[in-house]
Protein backbone atom coordinates (compact mmCIF):
# COMPACT_ATOMS: atom_id res chain seq x y z
CA UNK A 1 0.00 0.00 0.00
CA UNK A 2 1.19 3.50 -0.80
CA UNK A 3 0.61 5.22 2.54
CA UNK A 4 0.93 8.68 0.99
CA UNK A 5 -2.35 8.32 -0.92
CA UNK A 6 -3.82 4.99 0.31
CA UNK A 7 -3.46 3.39 -3.12
CA UNK A 8 -3.31 -0.41 -3.04
CA UNK A 9 -0.57 -2.01 -5.15
CA UNK A 10 -1.05 -5.61 -6.29
CA UNK A 11 1.26 -7.89 -8.27
CA UNK A 12 -0.18 -10.62 -10.45
CA UNK A 13 1.23 -13.42 -12.57
CA UNK A 14 0.00 -16.45 -14.45
CA UNK A 15 3.53 -17.90 -14.35
CA UNK A 16 4.57 -16.57 -17.76
CA UNK A 17 3.51 -12.93 -17.68
CA UNK A 18 2.56 -10.52 -14.97
CA UNK A 19 2.43 -6.97 -13.79
CA UNK A 20 1.58 -4.57 -11.02
CA UNK A 21 -1.68 -2.68 -10.64
CA UNK A 22 -2.68 0.29 -8.51
CA UNK A 23 -6.18 0.61 -7.07
CA UNK A 24 -8.09 3.16 -5.04
CA UNK A 25 -9.54 1.88 -1.77
CA UNK A 26 -12.97 1.63 -3.45
CA UNK A 27 -11.50 -0.91 -5.92
CA UNK A 28 -11.22 1.43 -8.92
CA UNK A 29 -8.22 0.55 -11.09
CA UNK A 30 -5.84 3.51 -11.43
CA UNK A 31 -3.15 1.93 -13.59
CA UNK A 32 -1.78 -1.39 -14.81
CA UNK A 33 1.86 -1.90 -15.83
CA UNK A 34 1.14 -4.83 -18.13
CA UNK A 35 0.79 -2.93 -21.40
CA UNK A 36 3.98 -0.87 -20.93
CA UNK A 37 6.47 -3.27 -19.41
CA UNK A 38 5.81 -6.95 -19.29
CA UNK A 39 7.05 -8.80 -16.27
CA UNK A 40 7.04 -12.54 -15.74
CA UNK A 41 6.72 -13.29 -12.01
CA UNK A 42 6.47 -10.05 -10.05
CA UNK A 43 6.28 -10.81 -6.34
CA UNK A 44 7.02 -7.90 -4.01
CA UNK A 45 6.36 -4.15 -4.15
CA UNK A 46 7.91 -1.19 -2.33
CA UNK A 47 7.13 2.53 -2.56
CA UNK A 48 9.52 5.36 -1.72
CA UNK A 49 8.54 8.66 -0.11
CA UNK A 50 8.01 10.29 -3.53
CA UNK A 51 5.61 7.55 -4.61
CA UNK A 52 8.02 5.74 -6.93
CA UNK A 53 7.06 2.07 -7.16
CA UNK A 54 9.65 -0.75 -7.22
CA UNK A 55 8.70 -4.33 -8.11
CA UNK A 56 10.89 -7.45 -7.87
CA UNK A 57 10.44 -10.03 -10.62
CA UNK A 58 11.85 -13.42 -9.61
CA UNK A 59 11.79 -14.86 -13.13
CA UNK A 60 13.44 -12.05 -15.12
CA UNK A 61 15.79 -11.22 -12.19
CA UNK A 62 15.08 -7.49 -12.57
CA UNK A 63 13.71 -4.74 -10.37
CA UNK A 64 11.15 -2.64 -12.27
CA UNK A 65 10.76 1.04 -11.41
CA UNK A 66 7.53 2.97 -12.08
CA UNK A 67 6.52 6.57 -11.56
CA UNK A 68 3.66 7.03 -9.07
CA UNK A 69 1.25 7.37 -12.02
CA UNK A 70 2.28 3.92 -13.33
CA UNK A 71 4.61 5.10 -16.10
CA UNK A 72 7.54 2.72 -16.53
CA UNK A 73 10.87 4.39 -15.70
CA UNK A 74 13.54 1.68 -15.93
CA UNK A 75 14.60 -1.76 -14.81
CA UNK A 76 17.80 -2.68 -13.02
CA UNK A 77 19.52 -5.72 -11.57
CA UNK A 78 19.36 -8.50 -14.13
CA UNK A 79 20.52 -12.11 -14.02
CA UNK A 80 23.86 -12.85 -12.39
CA UNK A 81 25.72 -13.75 -9.23
CA UNK A 82 27.71 -10.66 -8.26
CA UNK A 83 27.61 -6.88 -7.99
CA UNK A 84 24.21 -5.44 -8.84
CA UNK A 85 23.02 -8.60 -10.60
CA UNK A 86 20.31 -10.74 -9.04
CA UNK A 87 19.28 -14.39 -8.94
CA UNK A 88 15.58 -14.69 -8.00
CA UNK A 89 14.92 -11.37 -6.26
CA UNK A 90 12.22 -11.53 -3.60
CA UNK A 91 11.41 -9.08 -0.80
CA UNK A 92 12.07 -5.40 -1.40
CA UNK A 93 11.91 -2.26 0.73
CA UNK A 94 13.05 1.35 0.77
CA UNK A 95 14.99 2.78 3.71
CA UNK A 96 14.81 6.32 5.11
CA UNK A 97 17.73 7.39 2.88
CA UNK A 98 15.92 6.24 -0.26
CA UNK A 99 18.08 3.14 -0.78
CA UNK A 100 16.37 0.11 -2.31
CA UNK A 101 17.07 -3.13 -0.45
CA UNK A 102 16.35 -6.40 -2.26
CA UNK A 103 16.53 -10.02 -1.13
CA UNK A 104 18.66 -11.85 -3.69
CA UNK A 105 17.37 -15.31 -2.82
CA UNK A 106 19.64 -17.69 -4.71
CA UNK A 107 22.78 -15.61 -4.07
CA UNK A 108 21.95 -15.54 -0.31
CA UNK A 109 22.31 -11.81 0.18
CA UNK A 110 20.57 -8.47 0.40
CA UNK A 111 21.54 -6.08 -2.39
CA UNK A 112 21.44 -2.32 -1.82
CA UNK A 113 20.85 0.14 -4.67
CA UNK A 114 20.39 3.89 -4.83
CA UNK A 115 16.88 5.11 -5.65
CA UNK A 116 18.10 5.43 -9.25
CA UNK A 117 19.00 1.73 -9.39
CA UNK A 118 22.77 2.01 -9.07
CA UNK A 119 24.43 -0.82 -7.14
CA UNK A 120 25.86 0.32 -3.79
CA UNK A 121 26.85 -2.92 -2.04
CA UNK A 122 25.47 -6.18 -0.70
CA UNK A 123 25.25 -8.01 2.62
CA UNK A 124 25.87 -11.77 2.52
CA UNK A 125 23.48 -13.84 4.64
CA UNK A 126 24.34 -17.54 4.82
CA UNK A 127 22.97 -20.52 6.71
CA UNK A 128 19.50 -19.17 7.41
CA UNK A 129 17.41 -21.08 4.88
CA UNK A 130 15.84 -19.65 1.74
CA UNK A 131 15.72 -15.84 2.04
CA UNK A 132 12.29 -14.34 1.44
CA UNK A 133 11.78 -10.81 2.74
CA UNK A 134 13.52 -7.69 3.97
CA UNK A 135 12.48 -4.67 6.04
CA UNK A 136 14.07 -1.77 7.87
CA UNK A 137 13.06 -1.32 11.51
CA UNK A 138 12.13 1.97 13.18
CA UNK A 139 15.65 2.50 14.51
CA UNK A 140 17.38 1.53 11.26
CA UNK A 141 17.73 -2.20 11.89
CA UNK A 142 17.91 -4.49 8.88
CA UNK A 143 15.42 -7.35 9.24
CA UNK A 144 15.72 -10.34 6.91
CA UNK A 145 13.37 -13.32 6.98
CA UNK A 146 13.95 -16.75 5.56
CA UNK A 147 12.13 -20.05 5.42
CA UNK A 148 13.59 -21.00 8.82
CA UNK A 149 14.62 -17.84 10.68
CA UNK A 150 14.47 -14.11 11.22
CA UNK A 151 17.77 -12.22 11.31
CA UNK A 152 18.09 -8.67 12.71
CA UNK A 153 21.17 -6.55 12.12
CA UNK A 154 21.45 -3.49 14.36
CA UNK A 155 23.30 -1.63 11.60
CA UNK A 156 23.85 -2.10 7.91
Amino acid sequence: MDLRNNHILVTWSDGFRGGVQSFKTDGKLLWDSYLQQRMSRPLYVAVDREGTVFVSDSHTHFIFKFHENGQFVKKFGGPGISGGNLNRPRGICVDSSGHILVVDQDNQRVVIYTGRGTYVRHIAIHGTGSLTDVAVGPEGQLVVSSSSSLTVFSRY
